[in-house]
């Protein structure tokens, strides 16, 4: 049954996603973007017929949200499938763009998948005699890709709802994710698996099922006894024993009181895919990934109680910093507590205005995402650039694409306190010039590291010379050439009267 309820949403998910990067390009572009999206469909469709019949009724792309779909899709499998009649119908396969600015995300979504029975072979009369005739159907299916390039990172999550049996959803998550040719020449993938969790909600129907079985004993202890007699051939582990521990306890609430389970990964669990290939049998796995079983769908490192959110909400100063942080970034995400900006950026803002560099930048980055105050958004982004925070580089850049060129001169020059003071050794020049205009070690200031970076070339420096170039080349608009050629002269001044003053003659010394 497993199987057959993954047969279409894999089928789909594979065409989809090849359509999802051109329609993605499409939609943004001055291009039919429908006719792309509907060649590379069809082309997609038509590779899919070599090994199997497919039709459809209808492709559809939403010029305004970009999301491509493809309607009344039927598919039969071959004979070689060994399923003779399996068919599946899906009502709509839409493929949705992510606005992710650090990763390539798409999604996927179908509704109203219908899997004949005849898909589950010699089981099919078993099942519909268990959950009913719908007992194949997907009410509906999401995927979920999302690729960050600069980490090679892949997360990759997936939910079925099923029309008999409850819902499943499966999240991964890969690092260090890159090919290698293989001594054939194939591409063989390489990375680390860091995080699997597998999740069955809405329990109901399959507790519901347990009177059918006629089970007198325990369900609980015969679900764990099987577990300990597959595990149990070397003797049982500690990941072992975890792992059947937490299913006793569980297992139990699930049978009892209902609601989801999750089996995840072990907490800074790393598995490399040579381990995943190199293993032989359940368990080895458990050993590699050590799982447990969860009441939560969000890991206890990241859920909130509700004691911690009550504390937060109606007096966060008895709380310490880092909770008070940790809450804040819960909410702001809206994982391991309900999503709200707005008490979040009540949480962050204290901290912030106290110094606390990671709340502003998560204050910044807040206020930008919300499309509130950039210039306010701007400030603390400076400010946790100047602590050196990770991340506030790409923060600055982004909300400078949402400021004219005056206002970011403005706001970077109403925090001069404590500027570097130019001293003729192009190492330190060169070093502080960067800093000033990456915006992280040192508060972002785009006129002194021209005049640093100035100073520096005059001194013979040629990557400080690229760098006043860059920084000149990135206010090349219209809009901005005269409001930066003014400061780059008023700069231009600064470093003529520094070195008619002696500062050059400080660089013969060395």
């Amino acid at each position: 049954m497993e199987s057959a309820l993954f047969i279409a949403p894999m089928m789909m998910s594979f065409m989809m996603s090849s359509v999802a990067p051109v329609a993605l390009f499409a939609a943004g572009g001055d291009l039919d973007s429908e006719r792309i999206a509907r060649g590379v469909a069809q082309v997609s469709v038509m590779s899919m017929r070599s090994v199997m019949d497919m039709t459809y009724d209808d492709l559809v792309l939403n010029d305004r949200t970009g999301d491509f779909s493809i309607r009344g899709i039927e598919v039969t499998l071959p004979e070689v499938a060994g399923v003779p009649g399996c068919t599946v119908k899906v009502d709509a396969m839409t493929v949705i763009g992510l606005d992710r600015p650090d990763s390539l995300s798409f999604a996927s979504e179908g509704d109203g998948i219908e899997v004949n029975p005849a898909c589950a072979g010699e089981q099919s009369a078993i099942i519909q005699s268990m959950l009913g005739p719908d007992a194949m159907n997907v009410t509906h299916y999401s995927a979920t890709t999302s690729y960050r390039i600069g980490h090679s990172s892949l997360e990759y999550s997936v939910l079925l709802e099923t029309a008999a049996a409850g819902s499943i959803s499966i999240n991964t998550q890969l690092e260090g994710l890159h090919f290698e040719l293989d001594n054939r020449g194939e591409p063989i993938p390489h990375g680390e698996v860091t995080q699997i969790e597998v999740t069955l909600q809405d329990t109901e129907a399959l507790r519901a099922l347990l009177p059918i079985f006629g089970l007198d004993a325990d369900p609980v202890a015969m679900a764990t006894g099987a577990m300990g007699g597959v595990l149990s051939e070397g003797g049982i582990s500690d990941a072992e024993r975890a792992l059947i521990d937490s299913a006793n306890t569980e297992l139990a609430r699930v049978i009892e009181d209902g609601g989801s389970v999750t089996l995840r990964s072990g907490q800074g669990v790393a598995v490399s895919f040579n381990e995943f290939i190199g293993t032989d049998g359940p368990e080895d796995l458990v050993e590699l990934l050590k799982p447990v079983f969860s009441s939560a769908l969000v890991g206890a490192d990241n859920l909130i109680s509700s004691e911690m959110l009550k504390r937060a909400l109606a007096a966060p100063e008895d709380l310490s910093p880092n909770d008070q942080l940790r809450v804040a970034k819960a909410l702001a995400s809206g994982e391991g507590a309900p999503r709200s900006a707005a008490k979040a950026a009540a949480l962050l803002l204290p901290l912030a205005e106290g110094g606390n560099s990671e709340a502003a930048l998560n204050y910044a980055s807040l206020l930008h995402g919300q499309g509130d105050d950039m210039s306010a958004a701007y400030t603390y982004a400076l400010a946790a650039g100047e602590a050196g925070e990770t991340g506030a580089r790409n923060i600055l850049d982004r909300i400078e694409s949402d400021l004219d060129l005056e206002t970011i001169l403005d706001l970077q020059a109403s925090r001069v306190d404590g500027l570097i003071e130019p001293t003729a050794d192009v190492a330190s020049l060169r070093n502080a010039a960067r800093q000033y205009a990456n915006g992280r070690g040192a508060s972002r200031n785009y006129g002194h590291a021209l005049l640093l970076a100035t100073l520096a070339a005059a001194g013979g420096d040629h990557s400080s010379r690229l760098l006043a170039e860059r920084l000149s080349a990135q206010f090349e608009k219209d809009e901005d050439v005269a409001i930066w050629e003014t400061l780059k002269a008023a700069q231009a001044e600064k470093a003529l009267s520094l070195w008619a003053d002696g500062f050059g003659d400080g660089f013969g010394t060395k």
